[in-house]
């Protein structure tokens, strides 16, 4: 299970970012993450996703680098994975 969260973006780029998210998983014929989201009274999102297949959470979340405003969202990302070497619980 990979999570990522986007954490304070606006409106419009939480817009960008699902359009890129979603033309991702059409692309690749991936499964469709969990997702969640978080309003705020300041008119920010945060945007929680859950990946099944840590393959296509990356293929999926190399997708946000930049969107077509130009803007680089991946400083808004935090990417949550497993470590694989760690011994399972």
């Amino acid at each position: 299970m990979v999570n990522a969260s986007l954490r304070g973006i606006s409106v419009s780029e939480a817009e960008c970012v699902l359009a890129n998210i979603w033309h991702r998983v059409e692309e690749y014929g991936a499964d469709a993450p969990r997702m969640q989201f978080d309003f705020h009274r300041d008119g920010s999102i945060n945007i929680q996703l859950s990946f099944t297949d840590p393959v296509i959470a990356a293929l999926v979340l190399n997708g946000l680098t930049t969107d077509t405003d130009g803007r680089d969202h991946r400083k808004a990302a935090s990417i949550h994975a497993p470590d694989p070497m760690a011994p399972p619980s």
